[in-house]
């Protein structure tokens, strides 16, 4: 499902050019698909990761082995009617994530720069409290229970809040197929966090070979919009 929502920025890119008419050329789709490529090779999800290593006998993290169960778990030989169908759903939810995902990009590069990013901000997070309070009454309360708990909370507020500001104001001002392919970097950072700050360990040779492939198509972006930009 994860893999799945990170189609957004190619649905997005192909949509505006459908929609709204804007130019999405062979660079910008394969910038997408390459740096999709190394979403993949990050998240290396089971479906595809789990057969492979079985077939080769080898797990990148830790050299060759002697068996064939790695990315396996004990119930994967009788997996029931019920996990397929939670499996199903999982799909479905990545597919309208990135639908979704791809609407609103697409919605916010159509009304440009007429509206004020903040603008934009207050109205995506204003919703999202009001749809948060009508489904409150069907999920538990939660208050958080340190301060660690709000200091993290606080944290997601601020930097997601920031983070939004500055992907609303950059869809005004580049086109939707650059703008959403350059957001593959998070997972970038994701895994720094994830070494610095949770002490996940040494990611695997699959996960460093995806983040070179999107810093890769990332540069690619940035050094053709710098010539595009000097020729103009």
């Amino acid at each position: 499902a994860v893999v799945i929502s990170f189609l957004s920025p190619i649905f997005t890119g192909i949509l505006a050019a459908i929609t709204i008419q804007e130019k999405y050329e062979k660079y910008d789709l394969i910038s997408a698909l390459g740096s999709f490529i190394g979403v993949i090779l990050v998240a290396e999800p089971p479906f595809i990761f789990g057969p492979l290593s079985s077939f080769l006998s080898f797990d990148p993290r830790f050299g060759f082995s002697s068996h064939s169960d790695f990315g396996q778990t004990p119930n994967d030989s009788s997996s029931s009617s019920s996990s397929y169908l939670f499996k199903l759903l999982g799909v479905g939810a990545g597919l309208a994530a990135t639908v979704f995902t791809s609407i609103a990009f697409v919605s916010i590069r159509q009304i440009g720069t007429s509206v004020h990013h903040l603008v934009l901000v207050v109205w995506m997070g204003g919703g999202a409290a009001i749809v948060s309070l009508l489904l409150e009454p069907f999920s538990p309360w939660v208050v958080p229970a340190d301060w660690k708990e709000w200091l993290w909370l606080s944290g997601v507020v601020v930097f997601g809040f920031s983070g939004q500001i500055f992907l609303n104001r950059g869809l005004q001002l580049e086109t939707a197929g650059k703008a959403t392919t350059v957001t593959y970097c998070q997972l970038l950072f994701a895994v720094f966090y994830d070494v610095v700050f949770l002490g996940m360990g040494v990611p695997s040779l699959w996960t460093m070979l995806g983040m070179v492939l999107i810093t890769i198509f990332a540069l690619f972006i940035a050094v053709r919009k710098y010539f595009e930009t000097t020729k103009s």
